[in-house]
């Protein structure tokens, strides 16, 4: 299990917020959390950016997840968990945690009140510094950009529980998990295989009035007969809606 540890801090500082925390003895630091004027709930706010910044910015573990399966958190603010469970009350803070319920859905999340002098942050001299602008983490979504042969994608969790539930009607035994064979099917070497390709016209019909007519794109890996939709709108990087298998 991959353990995440943070304790917000409230600086001398106007508007500052230092978030610490740690994955170990040996690996541990403080974020700088900077905000431009006075607002409701910042160490909490700076906590989920943080959190979401050590994760898929830094990849403390290594690398960027693709779910929350094997992760855990151990976080000061308990209403961060209220959030990963769709109960909190707090709607302006809802949308910095929206990644809980999306690339990192299914991470669990406990609310222990640690202090940020216990050893488990370690020493002064052996801590990792670093600082974000809260305003950069103003336009969120729950979704992270990933690279893919289709270009830059955001992909939904809709299109990972629909690859899911597909795939498992094809198969005998149930996926054991998911979304890594999801993302290797979409930015492994034999990704590259997507093409775009057409519908017939019912089916298209379909997918224009539910997503509407945004330039949306429909591609298929002639290989396994995957198909994706996608939408691209006024951002350069499409969403990944929907994923399906149907024969050519």
């Amino acid at each position: 299990m991959m353990a995440l540890s943070s304790v917000p801090v409230v600086t001398d500082a106007l508007n500052s917020i230092n978030v610490h925390w740690s994955t170990g003895l040996k690996n541990h630091g403080i974020v700088t959390v900077q905000f431009s004027s006075e607002s409701r709930d910042q160490a909490l706010i700076a906590e989920l950016i943080t959190i979401r910044h050590l994760l898929f910015t830094r990849q403390i573990f290594g690398r960027k997840p693709i779910s929350g399966k094997g992760y855990e958190l151990h976080v000061f603010s308990g209403a961060i968990k209220k959030i990963a469970q769709g109960r909190s009350a707090k709607e302006h803070i809802v949308p910095y945690g929206l990644f809980l319920t999306g690339p990192m859905f299914g991470v669990q999340i406990k609310v222990m009140k640690q202090q940020h002098t216990d050893p488990l942050f370690g020493s002064s001299d052996t801590q990792q510094l670093d600082s974000i602008d809260a305003s950069d983490n103003g336009n969120l979504i729950p979704q992270e950009l990933w690279e893919t042969p289709m270009g830059p994608l955001y992909i939904t969790r809709h299109a990972i529980e629909q690859y899911e539930a597909r795939l498992n009607e094809r198969n005998r035994d149930p996926v054991a998990n998911p979304e890594r064979s999801f993302f290797n099917a979409m930015t492994s070497n034999r990704a590259y295989s997507f093409r775009k390709t057409t519908l017939p016209e019912s089916v298209l019909k379909h997918k224009l009035a539910k997503y509407g007519d945004d330039n949306l794109e429909v591609w298929r890996n002639p290989e396994t007969n995957l198909h994706v939709t996608i939408l691209r709108k006024e951002n350069p990087h499409g969403m990944l809606v929907t994923s399906y298998y149907r024969d050519a």
